[in-house]
C-alpha cells in the first residue's frame, strides 16, 4: 500500500512556485485535504493502525496570519 505522510504546501508568485514546506512528515497517513468554506485546511487521517481518527483543522500561527 502506498500511504501519503507528508502534506506540503507551495508559496506561489502567478504560475511560479517560489517555496515549497514538507508539514506533518510520517505523522499520520493522509487520507483526503479539502479546504473549508471558513479558509482552513482539513484533513482525514488514518492512525499508525490504519484505523480512521477524528478530522483535524490545520490552523496557522499567528505569524502566518499577517
Amino acid at each position: 500500500m502506498n500511504a501519503n505522510r507528508q502534506l506540503v504546501r507551495f508559496s506561489l508568485n502567478g504560475p511560479v512556485v517560489t517555496n515549497r514546506e514538507g508539514l506533518l512528515h510520517d505523522t499520520y497517513r493522509i487520507r483526503d485535504v479539502r479546504v473549508g468554506p471558513d479558509g482552513y485546511v482539513y484533513l482525514a487521517t488514518d492512525n499508525i493502525y490504519g484505523q480512521a481518527t477524528a478530522i483535524m483543522r490545520l490552523e496557522p500561527t499567528p505569524a502566518e496570519k499577517k
